[in-house]
């Protein structure tokens, strides 16, 4: 007897390797991912404005980089001491205004470049629940902490996200017509909306991706919402919030992902940086003894033998294993 549906996903043609350049984009769950692909050594950008729940923070993030549109004064908020933007993350703030705005508007043009030579952004919408800020008629990224009456709460129809979605496509494939564009709802649960009331904004995500896939060449559809709410459809496939997907959930999705992206030489290359990681990492008993140097020497001979540009992303790693053998 067979008591779950398993979701088969193939991505066509996709061989992402470690001289990819990736960029992710969006919710707490896009971070994840993004996460194992940085840990693993890949070329990643990610999140550069912090995480990102609401298409459209998410979508002009990518816009306004893409049009090279500077930040100024105007886009900034103060809060007590702190300096901020509405399109950014509350991680992201400052004490002197030009200095923050120096550094916002030098991290939109590193994404800019990006954007211009990435093979792969993929971009994560978490939920079509958004704050408008009333002084700006704009959806915030984040609401800083900032008092509620100074935001009207709106639900996004999938019509509006699909309308923006397709726009900020065809100016990225503009820029870069060789970009791959994977889109995903996050299967994260935001209840703090209400359960019906969450269930209304992932309809709304969902269809509006994939009318925009629909509308557009080069985009394809990543079904984590549909592996953790169908495939798996257990919470115990969650963590304690029963919000959040559980390490066991996500190492389930990071197996669907890696058997569709990854080429035998890739997942080969991953198996050896991931037994490199947990040698680094290892905590001797004897760290002055001679199998230990021994140990660190192995180590080193086997980032040695890795590609060229894992090899530069283990460049910290190799100056930390050098300096213990003196």
């Amino acid at each position: 007897m067979n008591f779950r549906t398993e979701l088969s996903w193939k991505a066509g043609d996709c061989g992402i390797n470690h001289s990819s350049k990736l960029i992710f984009i969006g919710s707490c769950f896009a971070d994840n991912f993004g996460g194992k692909f940085l840990a693993l050594k890949f070329n990643v950008i990610l999140n550069p404005n912090g995480i990102i729940f609401h298409p459209f923070p998410i979508l002009e993030t990518i816009s306004r980089a893409i049009k090279d549109q500077p930040f100024s004064e105007n886009d900034l908020v103060k809060r007590d001491d702190a300096i901020f933007s509405w399109q950014h993350h509350s991680q992201h703030f400052g004490s002197e205004k030009l200095q923050f705005l120096n550094s916002l508007n030098e991290q939109q043009k590193n994404l800019r470049n990006q954007l211009k030579s990435a093979d792969y952004i993929f971009i994560t919408f978490g939920t079509a629940w958004g704050f408008e800020v009333k002084s700006t008629g704009k959806i915030a990224a984040n609401c800083h902490k900032i008092p509620s009456s100074n935001f009207d709460k709106k639900l996004t129809s999938n019509a509006e996200i699909a309308s923006s979605g397709i726009e900020v496509i065809q100016l990225m494939q503009k820029l870069n017509p060789n970009i791959k564009i994977f889109f995903s709802v996050s299967p994260v649960r935001h209840i703090k909306d209400g359960i019906i009331e969450n269930n209304r904004s992932k309809a709304e995500l969902v269809s509006a991706t994939h009318q925009i896939i629909e509308a557009t060449t080069n985009t394809k559809y990543i079904p984590a919402f549909e592996w953790l709410m169908d495939d798996l459809r257990d919470y115990r496939f969650y963590g304690k919030d029963n919000v959040h997907p559980s390490e066991e959930a996500i190492e389930y999705i990071w197996e669907k992902l890696s058997a569709t992206f990854f080429e035998e030489e890739t997942r080969k290359a991953i198996h050896q940086i991931q037994e490199i990681i947990s040698a680094v990492n290892h905590k001797p008993f004897r760290s002055e003894s001679k199998e230990h140097k021994r140990f660190l020497e192995k180590t080193i001979s086997k980032i040695k033998t890795l590609e060229a540009p894992i090899q530069q992303a283990f460049s910290s790693e190799l100056e930390i294993l050098k300096a213990q053998i003196k």
